[in-house]
């Protein structure tokens, strides 16, 4: 595809750009913007649901223990779509 300039412009390079824009974006406003993002925690597992893919799927069923140990460290546990508090 030509550019107005005549410059090359590569559709899979411009997909790969907006990719790695939407994940900083997506990042950031979780990390700094989002209404969880003030409560403690670790920032992976408030960053993406990719913690507790990790710790169910790789570590065989280790995220309710992992929920546990959160719990009794920060008394919260956070993700991105979730706040679960020690009652």
């Amino acid at each position: 595809m030509a550019g107005a300039d005549g410059l090359q412009i590569s559709l899979p390079l411009v997909a790969a750009i907006l990719l790695v824009l939407y994940v900083v974006v997506g990042a950031f406003y979780r990390l700094c913007l989002s209404p969880i993002a003030k409560f403690p925690g670790p920032k992976l597992a408030a960053l993406s649901l990719w913690y507790e893919f990790w710790c169910d799927g790789v570590k065989r069923g280790q995220y309710t223990f992992r929920i546990k140990e959160m719990h009794e460290k920060y008394g919260i546990y956070a993700s991105p779509f979730l706040i679960s508090f020690r009652g």
